[in-house]
């Protein structure tokens, strides 16, 4: 699989490398996931202990499938990735913006037209990494726990 990723890789430059996810996630001191939401999680689980992790992850029942955990209430998406994870901090973060906006709709901080993205986490430690990633990127945050 990584084999296929060449062409990226080379374009991205010498910083660059694709791994499988094992490999990603034990290199990562803070690991981004963009998976679709499973019952049966897939995710190295060992290799994200003790990390924080922001889950871009919204659940698409036409895409994932119904959970009925999650369509009846009993639990949140982010429960659930925080279950699945459990050694991890997990944030729900950037699940409300397209990539691509993340460049055009980004403005310095104290502009009038600044965006907030929110985020979601058990872990004030985690809060505090997206706030910083979020005003790095060119937002102001809303905490969702607060």
């Amino acid at each position: 699989m990584t084999e296929t990723l060449k062409d990226l890789i080379d374009e991205l430059g010498p910083s660059a490398r694709a791994a499988y996810a094992a490999e990603a996630a034990a290199a990562g001191d803070l690991v981004v996931i963009a998976v679709p939401l499973k019952l049966v999680n897939d995710m190295p689980v060992e290799e994200l202990a003790g990390k924080v992790v922001l889950d871009t992850n919204n659940y698409m029942s036409w895409r994932d499938g119904h959970f009925p955990v999650i369509d009846s209430g009993e639990k949140t998406v982010h429960e659930l990735r925080q279950e699945q994870l459990p050694t991890s901090k997990v944030a729900k973060a950037f699940t409300h913006i397209q990539a691509p906006r993340l460049f055009s709709a980004a403005r310095p901080a104290g502009d009038p037209k600044r965006l907030a993205l929110s985020v979601s986490s058990d872990y004030p430690e985690a809060v505090e990494i997206v706030t910083r990633l979020y005003d790095q990127f060119g937002f102001d945050t809303v905490d969702n726990a607060r």
